[in-house]
């Protein structure tokens, strides 16, 4: 069920972004408030295992899943793509992401 506080974001595409070629896929611009809990919960792990991380010099493994799971669900989100070699193929798992959009985006046939 989608919420009644709807933020909207005017995005400018262009043919290109930075230098980096686009394509015909679109970007994520409205977002419901749920979406917005979610990247509020991924902000907030990650402002908890950065302070541990200034005050103490380390955190517990437990802040660190619960980052690999805010993470999963804001890339979900905003449809992040993992970026695609020069044939086609996925880069490796470590490899940064890219916007959906994006001419390397990597989609699975």
């Amino acid at each position: 069920m989608r919420s009644n506080l709807w933020i909207s974001f005017r995005v400018a595409i262009h043919n290109t972004i930075g230098g980096q070629e686009m394509t015909k896929h679109k970007l994520k611009t409205q977002f419901t408030e749920s979406e917005l809990l979610e990247l509020l919960e991924f902000y907030n792990t990650t402002k908890t295992i950065l302070n541990d991380m200034s005050e103490n010099f380390t955190t517990d493994t437990s802040n660190l899943h619960n980052l690999q799971f805010q993470m999963h669900k804001v890339q979900q989100t905003f449809k992040f793509r993992p970026r695609a070699d020069e044939h086609g193929e996925p880069l490796y798992y470590y490899a940064d992401h890219v916007l959906a959009n994006h001419k390397k985006a990597y989609y699975p046939e």
